[in-house]
């Protein structure tokens, strides 16, 4: 059985984001906030993460900087991993006006927590970010403890639990759950095909 620790990034800044709307798409360039810094290193602390053996990561520039913040307080490795990345939200097009953007972020944020399978807009649902993080986890299960350093839409995948900015939510997996986990996912999308 692995012990995985998500681990929500601190908290970002994305004031660059506000006088200049077609950085809006680079939102994961974002630094931590100076709060954001102060968060990590306080949660470094927390003795949960005492005896963990890696620590993977999202390649977003906030939850890298969280990561190194933690490898450098725990003496971990850190290992980036792709398919960790924030849920995908393609639909956001730079040249609509602010107010149609937040329109469709909440909606798409509406579809996201009703768990739905298929959504005919362009952003992935929940099943879809389960899939891709479960995938990523297979690969750490010779681990007894592991750091997953990521974001809330990926946590809330796994846990089915919101979290705020460093937040830590604790879940186990072993071969067998995974496997399930990955067939019943399998057969949704076998489902929504037809």
């Amino acid at each position: 059985m692995t012990k995985f620790l998500f681990i929500r990034h601190g908290q970002p800044d994305y004031s660059y984001l506000k006088n200049n709307i077609s950085m809006i798409s680079m939102n994961s360039l974002a630094f931590l906030t100076e709060k954001g810094v102060e968060q990590v290193i306080k949660v470094s602390k927390d003795p949960r993460l005492t005896e963990a053996e890696v620590l993977i990561s999202s390649p977003y520039t906030r939850t890298m900087q969280t990561a190194s913040i933690l490898s450098n307080h725990l003496g971990l490795p850190i290992v980036g991993e792709i398919n960790l990345h924030e849920w995908n939200t393609n639909n956001f097009n730079v040249q609509q006006d602010a107010k149609q953007r937040m329109k469709n972020y909440i909606q798409a944020q509406q579809d996201f927590n009703i768990k739905s399978i298929r959504i005919s807009r362009e952003y992935e649902s929940l099943y879809a970010v389960q899939s891709r993080t479960v995938d990523v986890l297979k690969k750490y299960l010779i681990y007894k403890k592991v750091i997953v350093v990521t974001h809330a839409g990926v946590i809330y995948s796994q846990t089915r639990k919101n979290s705020h900015y460093c937040d830590i939510l604790c879940q186990e997996y072993d071969l067998e759950m995974i496997e399930n986990t990955e067939k019943t996912l399998k057969k949704l999308f076998r489902n929504m095909d037809k």
